[in-house]
């Protein structure tokens, strides 16, 4: 076949169907294609008559660049459809993501603090709800992901330790004491004797919009900034408590399950106000 008669072919079932296939086969997570699979939907919306083609994706970036989104946001969605160009055999069609310049220090409007944390678990278990209160303190006392939540069942409670696959990789955890006795008493008072302590009505584990939404809505109750309050930034909470704590930051990445060091460091990152404090400490500016 031309290559011109690749580059103007559309959208098809069969490329979708062909893309589910390369996820699956690189085992993407769940929330990974669920993330893949909407960005290509935004993507097939630009495309509207135009053609699958390099050149498309970059009036696609360049278009997302003046529509004001952020870099980092723009590279993940550039990710999801140079993935799909390499599902269809079109590696050529791929672009460059953005070259983003790492910061010195992190914005931390939106970081969730430890007062805010326990504000949160007050607010609600002053109004009954149980288990929102004890998804924030296994995600905040143990830095899991939302997606490892199935893994705090009753057999792991009695084991005192989970084994979780993620990723490509197993990593073991263990309970904290004071977790292990808020889990045991829930699980006992709702008669759950067996499989994940936190689940649906109909049994299965809570999925990651019902954790959000109930995040959400104790955040409200708590008179804490719900953009603040998710499960993400639970377990950063955790990691920065965890470094403040015993300063050891290759068991952090282990507990965390991160690759490289590198992507903790990225949770470790100071404040801006810590930042200009480590400046002005270093008093290089005369005093009038």
């Amino acid at each position: 076949m031309a290559t011109s008669e690749i580059v103007t072919r559309r959208l098809t079932p069969k490329h979708l169907s062909d893309f589910q296939s390369y996820m699956d086969a690189r085992e993407l997570s769940q929330s990974t294609q669920s993330k893949y699979r909407a960005v290509l939907t935004e993507y097939q919306r630009f495309l509207d008559h135009r053609p699958l083609s390099h050149g498309t994706l970059v009036a696609w970036r360049d278009a997302l660049l003046q529509d004001g989104m952020q870099p980092s946001t723009i590279n993940g969605k550039l990710a999801a459809v140079n993935a799909f160009f390499c599902s269809m055999g079109r590696k050529e069609c791929r672009v460059q993501l953005l070259s983003i310049q790492k910061q010195a220090y992190r914005d931390s409007s939106r970081d969730l603090n430890r007062e805010e944390y326990f504000q949160l678990l007050r607010s609600a278990r002053e109004s009954g709800q149980t288990e929102a209160m004890l998804v924030c303190e296994a995600i905040c006392s143990m830095g899991i992901r939302v997606s490892e939540l199935a893994y705090v069942t009753v057999e792991n409670l009695r084991s005192r330790s989970i084994s979780i696959y993620n990723k490509g990789k197993i990593r073991q955890l263990l309970f904290p004491t004071d977790l292990i006795r808020n889990l045991e008493a829930y699980a006992a008072e709702k008669g759950i004797s067996s499989g994940p302590v936190f689940r649906d009505r109909g049994g299965q584990p809570l999925d990651r919009h019902q954790v959000w939404a109930a995040l959400k809505h104790i955040a409200n109750g708590a008179g804490v900034d719900p953009r603040k309050v998710y499960p993400h930034n639970l377990r950063h909470l955790f990691a920065k408590e965890y470094y403040s704590r015993f300063k050891d930051i290759v068991k952090l990445a282990d507990i965390l399950g991160h690759s490289s060091i590198s992507t903790t460091r990225i949770y470790l990152m100071e404040t801006g106000t810590e930042h200009v404090r480590q400046l002005d400490s270093l008093d290089l500016i005369p005093q009038a």
